[in-house]
């Protein structure tokens, strides 16, 4: 992975969300996504997956409810 994949990643949130502040910003475990957690206390946090660009709003309950997200870009499928 490279710092160049930071920068594609940060510049597609810049775009797509209404979100420009982030606590933290991390890479999966396998380095295809990239996880941005907003300022403060929310309860959700966005995805960014590398490989087609796609970016999901995740919320903290979605492991127990699978259709609880939202897709705020759907990427180059």
């Amino acid at each position: 992975m490279w710092l160049s994949d930071f920068e594609e990643a940060i510049a597609a949130m810049k775009e797509y969300c209404n979100y420009s502040c982030f606590d933290s910003i991390a890479a999966s475990a396998f380095g295809d996504s990239f996880i941005f957690q907003p300022r403060g206390p929310k309860d959700f946090y966005f995805i960014y997956f590398r490989n087609n660009k796609k970016i999901v709003k995740q919320y903290f309950d979605t492991w127990q409810k699978p259709d609880h997200y939202e897709i705020i870009y759907e990427g180059d499928e």
